[in-house]
């Protein structure tokens, strides 16, 4: 469980930033709202 929870986070720490665009200026990287909502569901299974 801890395991898990730390993978998640590692996740989320990684890919909210994504999310939010902030890669969108170095790397021209942005993620649809449906995308994100799939990727976000699925980092907590």
């Amino acid at each position: 469980m801890k395991e898990n929870l730390l993978w998640a986070f590692g996740y989320n720490v990684l890919a909210i930033p994504v999310g939010m665009g902030l890669l969108y200026p170095f790397l021209a990287l942005v993620v649809s709202l449906e995308l994100a909502a799939l990727l976000m569901a699925t980092s907590s299974v």
